[in-house]
Order: structure tokens, then C-alpha cells, then sequence
């Protein structure tokens, strides 16, 4: 089964076969294989009709646009561990004496 990272900050939602599809911003979710082509044209060379009913492009001069927002949503055949885009650093304990 194929696994869609919505690698945006922006949570998507969309449906196929009449079941809704949510994919919260920065995750991963797993999705049918019929799912995946339906609504990113997975497994497919031409991405304008999803492009155009994702509602992403309305004319061909946009389609250079609507493939980089379809490259933020990587499918891949398992899980993949996202990068974490919070910006948050770990910093090390120091233990010392205290004054």
C-alpha cells in the first residue's frame, strides 16, 4: 500500500469513492492504491488532469506551478520517517556545581 507525506504546512483533505482522505501536514498516512492514482495521479506520466482537478492549475501555462506543490506530497511503497521541520534544537544538559 502506498504511503502519501504531505511534506507542506497545510493539512489536505480530499475523497475518493466517496471516503474522505486526510493527510495532516508534516505526516504520513498510508491511502489505496486507487486513491493514490485518483487524486495524485500515482503511477501516471501525465499530471494535468489531477493538477487541474486538484484545482491547482487552470491553464497549461500553470502546470510548472502545480508540479511543485505535487512534489510536496511524496508517495513511496512504505513508511518513511519525515525530517523534522519544527526548528526545534535539543539542547545538551550540563550539570555543573551550583553556586
Amino acid at each position: 500500500m502506498p504511503f502519501v507525506h504531505n511534506a507542506t504546512d497545510v493539512d489536505f483533505n480530499d475523497a475518493y469513492a466517496g471516503v474522505g482522505v486526510h493527510i495532516p501536514a508534516g505526516r504520513a498516512v498510508e491511502i489505496s492504491p486507487e486513491a493514490a492514482r485518483h487524486i495524485f495521479g500515482w503511477c501516471d506520466p501525465d499530471k494535468e488532469p489531477y493538477l487541474a482537478r486538484l484545482g491547482w492549475i487552470r491553464l497549461s501555462t500553470d502546470i510548472p506551478e502545480g508540479l511543485k506543490k505535487l512534489d510536496k506530497f511524496r508517495i513511496t511503497e512504505g513508511p518513511v520517517a519525515m525530517p523534522d521541520n519544527t526548528g526545534v534544537v535539543a539542547l545538551p544538559i550540563q550539570r555543573g556545581k551550583r553556586a
